[in-house]
């Protein structure tokens, strides 16, 4: 993973087809039917997540990845490209970048607020 992954969705979708350049509506169902499959074979490419590791899943298709090579090596990312968000970098209110031990305590934190089953 790297820090430009983040910005993909924003640069496919200002690929997607303009309606209004489109004589014809069948040209235009063609056009957003080739933008559909071209941005699925670009965002859920594999290759996107080589050197992660999934650790946490948010339920929906959504998971927290923790990168073991690379630059981003240690740090957490978020996989929210089920609803169209992207790979960004995990982040919570005094970290700017979320470490693996960072990322744990937050949980034990999440955890230990839970409150007591009867």
């Amino acid at each position: 993973m790297r820090r430009s992954d983040w910005q993909l969705e924003d640069e496919l979708s200002a690929d997607y087809p303009d309606w209004f350049t489109f004589a014809r509506q069948v040209n235009y169902d063609a056009a957003v039917k080739a933008w559909r499959q071209r941005h699925d074979d670009v965002v859920f490419d594999p290759r996107r997540t080589y050197g992660a590791v999934p650790i946490c899943d948010d339920g929906c298709a959504l998971r927290q990845w923790l990168v073991v090579t690379g630059p981003e090596r240690g740090n957490i990312w978020l996989d929210h490209r089920a609803d169209g968000r992207g790979l960004t970098p995990a982040w919570l209110p005094h970290h700017r970048r979320v470490t693996f031990p960072q990322w744990y305590h937050d949980w034990l934190q999440t955890l230990e607020d839970l409150p007591a089953s009867p």
